[in-house]
């Protein structure tokens, strides 16, 4: 099997599915507007309340999604000439989605129109207080459902005509792209670095498209924002592993209302710098803070981990439930503590669901929400043991699908530039289509040793580098498992980055 072969058969792509993800850019499309369900009657309701000079207020998320959801529609209604209210609500004061005192204030403010980014499918109490005083709702949302709250309109990717996976910012953007009757593509790079925030899945066309045609643009746009995040030349890993976790910082670490700030980093021409030294600052406090929160971390392990760091920000539990399940390889929860009440985060594995435990046990929930895999929740402190033995048992009754680590098996001379090309040419990778690990055999005679890293020559074009492997290195054959990348001290040659060595 030659390297192309490998490729396409660990992707499961056949002939027809590699020519429809390596189209050139020029030839990709945006996904139809019209295919989600109600958003001409959106747009509709928008240009009147518009025309009638009454005011309209966006409600956002304090996640990247929700941040650059929020951005697209302030943009969005700054071309058609009209200024908007907008709330990013703090994740200590409000918590997530529209509460019922932001709903009365709204309601005071005069405003005729709300439209909910990236939250609303869970918010009954606060929406139905709209409806019940006259206040128009367009809800947009991408979480899961049951039932809806009253809205005039409902955008959702799952009531679409071919329902799929796509993030609020994604939702936004098709919602901007309608009222303006045009693709404006720095609103559609807002919804592209959200799609890979949200960890929407690559594999799908539409999410696919959207992503690499908004690389294409900011190869070009050098004064976007983005730019004042990153040195970088911008691709999808710096959008998913620099830009996006500094923007979720700024919501993770500030708890008030002055997370509204990061909107005008999106959606103004003022000075950036303010505000990006402040979300560099907070993005290295938050480092530190996770770091340390492991030795202040009491872990109950059972058949899930479930955990309790009480002074740990509410925004930085979910990055440490992450954590937990990645060393771990079991479902998650971890707590802080207030004034009696356990905020938790959760993070679970395939064919555990998590919205599934939320919907069966909402008696011992005060609050539950968010996807499959990842979600929120809160309990009372007395009902902590209860709630250990119902998760544990929810989790043992759910056979849970291990994190497979997959490879691709080559030799040395498989690792060259034409090879090289045609793997970078099935970009952009990300959730569902991850960019692939190789398996290389090397004897350890062949490497050369250094103080921080080893080395191997490969071949002409290329060679291995590993870095605090020298421990490790025991047997004489040695499989290294890691990425083919450009050397970025030579252009004109590859190295095999290494990434671990295989058990």
């Amino acid at each position: 099997m030659n390297f192309k072969e490998k490729l396409l058969n660990y992707f499961h792509l056949n002939e027809d599915d590699y020519l429809a993800f390596i189209k050139d850019v020029k030839n990709l499309k945006i996904e139809d507007y019209h295919n989600f369900k109600g958003i001409i009657e959106a747009k509709k309701i928008i240009l009147e309340t518009i025309k009638d000079n009454k005011k309209i207020m966006v409600y956002g998320d304090y996640d990247c999604d929700g941040i650059m959801a929020t951005s697209i529609l302030i943009n969005c209604f700054k071309k058609l000439g009209i200024d908007v209210g907008y709330y990013i609500p703090s994740r200590v004061i409000d918590g997530y989605g529209i509460t019922l005192d932001r709903a009365k204030q709204i309601k005071e403010k005069g405003y005729s129109l709300l439209i909910t980014v990236d939250n609303g499918v869970k918010q009954f109490e606060a929406l139905n207080y709209l409806f019940e005083n006259k206040v128009k709702v367009i809800l947009t949302d991408h979480h899961t459902y049951d039932n809806i709250p009253p809205c005039e309109v409902f955008l959702h990717p799952y009531n679409k005509i071919i329902p799929e996976d796509n993030c609020g910012a994604y939702v936004a953007f098709m919602l901007a792209t309608c009222l303006l009757d045009n693709i404006d593509y720095y609103l559609l790079s807002l919804a592209a670095l959200a799609t890979i925030s949200d960890m929407m899945p690559m594999n799908n066309l539409n999410n696919r498209n959207l992503v690499k045609i908004a690389l294409d643009y900011l190869k070009k746009d050098i004064h976007h924002p983005f730019y004042f995040l990153t040195n970088k030349k911008i691709d999808e890993e710096v959008l998913a592993f620099e830009i996006a976790p500094k923007i979720n910082s700024y919501g993770r670490m500030i708890e008030n209302t002055a997370i509204n700030r990061i909107i005008k980093l999106f959606t103004d021409s003022i000075d950036k710098y303010k505000i990006v030294d402040e979300i560099e600052m907070l993005n290295k406090e938050r480092k530190n803070i996770l770091n340390e929160a492991f030795e202040k971390t009491t872990i109950f392990e059972d058949k899930s981990i479930i955990a309790i760091n009480e002074n740990l920000k509410d925004g930085l539990i979910g990055l440490l439930a992450a954590r937990l399940l990645n060393i771990y390889q079991k479902p998650v929860v971890v707590f802080n503590l207030h004034d009696g009440i356990l905020k938790g985060s959760a993070r679970s594995l395939e064919n555990c669901p998590l919205t599934l435990f939320f919907s069966q046990n909402d008696d011992i929930l005060l609050k539950s929400g968010g996807h499959v895999l990842a979600g929120g929740l809160s309990i009372d402190y007395k009902n902590f043991d209860l709630f250990k033995t119902r998760f544990n048992e929810f989790v043992a009754n759910h056979k849970y699908k291990l994190i497979e680590k997959r490879f691709i098996e080559i030799t040395k001379d498989e690792i060259n530039f034409e090879n090289y090309l045609f793997l970078n040419s099935l970009s952009p990778f990300g959730f569902n289509f991850e960019e692939p690990l190789f398996s290389l055999k090397i004897n350890k005679y062949e490497l050369t040793y250094f103080k921080e890293h080893v080395k191997a020559n490969l071949n002409q074009y290329s060679s291995l580098i590993g870095f605090n492997l020298k421990n490790k290195i025991i047997d004489e054959e040695i499989f290294f498992l890691g990425k083919i990348k450009i050397d970025s001290y030579k252009e004109n040659a590859l190295i095999f980055l290494v990434n671990e060595i295989k058990a």
